[in-house]
């Protein structure tokens, strides 16, 4: 089976997939709930416990998912700061772009009097 690495790097859908523990519950559920038959005691209880520990390995990968996502470690506090910061780097990358893109040279109107110097002088 998949790492926690490709897990996460194959989007949303593989994590969702990962996560959704509800097939295997039931199926445990339901091989609990089935009457134990008189002859074949041990295979009934061999299949029960193949299933509790199937499901208690699927834990295990999502907990391993879970330590795996990037801030998990960090208190809501701490997220909310990190947050604050790349919001911040992003609003000044905007800006920076818009700052740029408003230069005589990159104009459209700019780029048809690259041949004359004086156009080119900035205030």
């Amino acid at each position: 089976q998949d790492g926690p690495e490709q897990v996460l790097n194959a989007g949303w859908h593989a994590l969702v997939e990962e996560f959704n523990l509800l097939p295997t519950a039931t199926e445990l559920l339901q091989a609990i709930a089935t009457p134990q038959p008189a002859e074949g005691g041990d295979a009934h209880d061999k299949s029960v416990a193949e299933l509790a520990d199937a499901l208690c390995l699927q834990f295990i990968r999502c907990q391993n998912l879970i330590e795996g996502l990037h801030g998990t470690d960090l208190s809501p506090s701490q997220q909310m700061e990190q947050y604050q910061l790349e919001t911040d780097k992003i609003r000044q990358r905007a800006q920076m772009i818009q700052k740029y893109t408003e230069l005589p040279v990159l104009r459209p109107q700019g780029a048809a009097d690259l041949s004359n110097p004086q156009d080119m002088a900035t205030d």
